[in-house]
């Protein structure tokens, strides 16, 4: 087998295979992604949008927030009122075991994604990494219910700045 000839038609069809695999490779690796294509995943979309339409609006509120905006890393880290004893406790009080976990003696951790404002509001809430489909919605319920944050600072101005809380759900 190694030692056989190929006709010139099957050379030039592997040829013209092989090319064309690579320029679709080129092509697929020069075109930029689009910002909330970039940015968002699919696991990170509320899953209490059901439509497509509902998904949309949401991406498109995502994207238009100009996110590029929000820090990573900011010189003076926002801070929830109290510390962050007081937030662990905020979270424990406000959290509501779902009765599908509790049923099928589920536990998990989610890490949930959002932005604290200039202003110290809570926006843009998302799921960073799951542990189970009962407990995404319930996580992110509780932390829109989050009172206002001190802002984080950068230069000494307020500053958008991107934060991920541990939801832990244990019985």
């Amino acid at each position: 087998m190694l030692t056989k000839k190929f006709s010139n038609s099957a050379a030039s069809l592997r040829c013209l295979s092989t090319l064309s695999l690579m320029g679709l490779m080129f092509l697929a690796f020069s075109c930029s992604k689009s910002e909330k294509t970039e940015r968002i995943s699919n696991s990170s979309i509320p899953a209490s949008l059901k439509t497509e339409a509902e998904k949309k609006k949401w991406v498109d509120s995502i994207a238009a927030a100009d996110l590029k905006l929000a820090y990573y890393e900011a010189d003076e880290v926002p801070s929830f009122p109290g510390g962050e004893a007081a937030s662990v406790h905020f979270i424990g009080s406000n959290l509501k075991y779902p009765k599908e976990a509790i049923e099928k003696k589920k536990e998990g951790k989610v890490y949930v994604k959002f932005i604290i404002e200039e202003d110290g509001q809570v926006s843009h809430i998302t799921i960073a990494s799951q542990a189970n489909p009962y407990f995404d919605q319930v996580a992110m319920d509780v932390i829109k219910k989050m009172p206002k944050w001190t802002a984080g600072k950068k230069d000494g101005k307020p500053v958008k700045v991107w934060m991920t809380v541990p939801v832990s759900f244990k019985l």
